[in-house]
């Protein structure tokens, strides 16, 4: 048998597995998402729960009010307490607009919004324990922002924190 057969044949070859491999390639490229997928995330069930009360309150934003006077900006879990901790930025315009009393209603407001939030995360699943004091396990920090004595560079100062079911003006 001559070489030329050979070659060709080879050629042949290595055209058919580049192809194959090329192809193979190009659809397990096809979807990004494919791989993330097929992986398992490790979280904890109380962190699911926080991380579902943060899209409902998302959700929910619209209807309390769309001018975003309140933001919450974090939801953990603190172990050590063992609660569930809220933060949620106070419009600054917002808060100089309005007095203590009418401040201090507000954040009861939203103090209660975030707690059944937390309770309807999970679509239902934790409607048992709706009748339970659950109001230990929550604190919920009301903070804005404050300029500086320059006007250049703002830093966090507390307003209030709900905690054991009270609120707490700072």
């Amino acid at each position: 048998m001559s070489k030329r057969p050979i070659a060709s044949i080879a050629l042949v070859s290595c055209c058919l597995v580049v192809g194959f491999l090329v192809g193979a390639y190009s659809q397990t490229e096809s979807n990004p998402f494919e791989k993330l997928a097929a992986e398992r995330a490790n979280i904890s069930k109380v962190d699911w729960i926080l991380l579902n009360t943060r899209i409902r309150v998302l959700e929910e934003t619209h209807r309390w009010e769309l001018p975003l006077s309140f933001t919450p900006t974090s939801y953990s879990y603190d172990l050590q307490k063992q609660r569930i901790r809220v933060a949620i930025f106070v419009d600054p315009t917002w808060f100089s607009k309005h007095n203590v009393s009418q401040a201090s209603e507000e954040f009861s407001k939203r103090a209660d919004r975030i707690r059944a939030a937390v309770l309807t995360a999970e679509h239902g699943q934790l409607y048992s324990l709706l009748g339970k004091d659950l109001t230990k396990y929550y604190s919920i920090i009301f903070f804005t922002g404050v300029l500086d004595e320059s006007g250049k560079s703002a830093s966090p100062k507390d307003l209030a924190i709900y905690e054991d079911g009270k609120l707490t003006l700072r």
